[in-house]
């Protein structure tokens, strides 16, 4: 059975939206109109998907960043068994469905020289949901008066027998039986551990010391190539650990990271994030202050941008891509989720769950147990901690950071921030300890406005430490 991929993403497409009649004219005006971004998918065949197609641009529509993309990943895998069985979209019942559930968890693919699940039993459930979600809106949109029920209840006739349940968080959750049990929420908002980053780092610096063909090229290039590829593609697993650590941006984020924004952080100290997740035109930027250490650490990196921009003889004005490709041309964020995937199984953590997300529910609990931190610092009571007003004004502090529109959305990585915070607590400083921390702040002000600070990376590198010290000193 052919593995090609079977949808084609960023399509522009024109379509007819109406017809115009006029009495100059005999024959009708068919009007168009231009769909960009599309999401297009075709059966094994070449034929096109056409409900699924006309699903996709109903999606595309509603939904903010690549929902339509994920939806049409995960919809492959029920074209192509729909095509292997010779069966229509629309006829699946129950049993169909069920056989469809059990054939993508006995799937077997060879890994690290052993044949292992292709998939595991969560990313089946989330398959099953959206063949699910694609019957219900053929049902509400396109489902004729004659067809059969297709899908619903116990006792309606469909096709499909689906109930509606109620989650922990009392919210109506979609089940039918061929849905794979839900694992144990193991690592369920996990945030990423240190000895993992330590492993990764480790990972990246000795793939960096022992290249191997970059961007997964068979045949050995020439050297100054190969050199020049292998050189950028350690500085961008590094920006990509250091600023998913440091920020906690969405994975999508971290690829819109706007270059003409972040020229200098050096100077500025800041970092620019654009927020997606969002309707709002143009994205709103969210503003990171920058240590010297971090400000140094993406200098570096958009240094190694540049170089490798210059050996591919194109403009930096022209890459508009914080992250790249080989040929300088804009990286997708699976591309880049590949990649972290690859570096986890090398460090040896092919075993736990560890994704780029984790490096967002890190900064996210590490941030809310700093603030619960200053505040158990100003005397207030811990039970306190737990009125909705207090969290509320706790939270509404990392939203702005994370980009989260309602801060109560984060209230779920509350209580491991308040652990963290209660671990971390310690006795008050007195004031001179306070007069010495402002004194040395003070101190590396002055130093970090020295000219000589850009010319001099042993300068710069004392200051950062400094700068570590004084930040460890605030938050104990």
């Amino acid at each position: 059975m052919s593995k090609f991929q079977l949808y084609h993403t960023n399509m522009v497409l024109e379509m007819p939206s109406a017809v115009a009649y006029s009495r100059k004219k005999e024959a009708p005006t068919l009007r168009k109109k231009t769909l960009s971004k599309q999401v297009y998918m075709f059966w094994p065949n070449g034929s096109p998907c056409t409900l699924i197609n006309v699903w996709l641009q109903h999606i595309t529509a509603k939904a903010t960043g690549d929902s339509a993309e994920t939806f049409a990943a995960h919809m492959t895998h029920y074209v192509r068994y729909c095509f292997n069985k010779g069966a229509h979209l629309l006829a699946a019942d129950d049993t169909f469905l069920q056989d469809f559930s059990n054939y993508l968890i006995d799937q077997k693919e060879l890994k690290n020289s052993a044949l292992t699940r292709a998939r595991d039993p969560n990313h089946v459930a989330y398959t099953i949901r959206r063949v699910l979600d694609f019957f219900i809106w053929y049902q509400l949109n396109c489902r004729l008066a004659s067809q059969p029920k297709l899908i619903g209840e116990l006792g309606t006739g469909a096709q499909l027998t689906i109930e509606w349940r109620i989650n922990k968080h009392s919210q109506p959750v979609l089940y039918h039986p061929a849905i794979p049990t839900a694992r144990p929420p193991v690592g369920d908002k996990k945030p990423m551990p240190d000895d993992f980053i330590g492993k990764i780092s480790v990972t990246i610096l000795e793939l960096k010391s022992k290249p191997r063909y970059p961007f997964e090229i068979a045949t050995a290039p020439k050297r100054d190539d190969f050199i020049a590829k292998n050189e950028y593609l350690y500085s961008r697993r590094l920006a990509t650990l250091k600023i998913s650590k440091i920020t906690g941006l969405r994975p999508d984020e971290l690829n819109t990271i706007p270059p003409h924004l972040n020229q200098r952080p050096l100077e500025t100290r800041i970092l620019f994030i654009p927020t997606l997740k969002t309707r709002q035109r143009p994205r709103p930027i969210r503003e990171f202050p920058l240590s010297l250490e971090e400000a140094i650490d993406i200098s570096i990196y958009i240094k190694a941008r540049s170089d490798f921009l210059a050996h591919l003889k194109l403009e930096n004005t022209i890459a508009t891509s914080f992250m790249l490709g080989q040929d300088g041309s804009p990286i997708k964020t699976r591309s880049l989720a590949r990649d972290f995937k690859r570096l986890c199984q090398l460090a040896g953590l092919a075993d736990v769950q560890v994704c780029l997300s984790m490096f967002r529910h890190r900064f996210i609990t590490t941030q809310i147990a700093y603030e619960i931190g200053k505040e158990l610092k100003r005397d207030i009571a811990q039970k306190d901690l737990w009125i909705e007003a207090v969290q509320r004004r706790i939270l509404a502090k990392i939203a702005k950071l994370t980009g989260h529109l309602d801060p109560m959305s984060l209230i779920h990585y509350f209580d491991e921030g308040f652990a963290i915070a209660i671990a971390n607590s310690t006795e008050k400083s007195p004031n001179q300890s306070k007069a010495l921390m402002k004194q040395l702040e003070t101190r590396i002000h002055t130093l970090s406005q020295n000219p000589e600070l850009y010319n001099n990376p042993n300068l710069a590198k004392d200051v950062a430490e400094l700068e570590k010290i004084l930040l460890k000193l605030k938050t104990n």
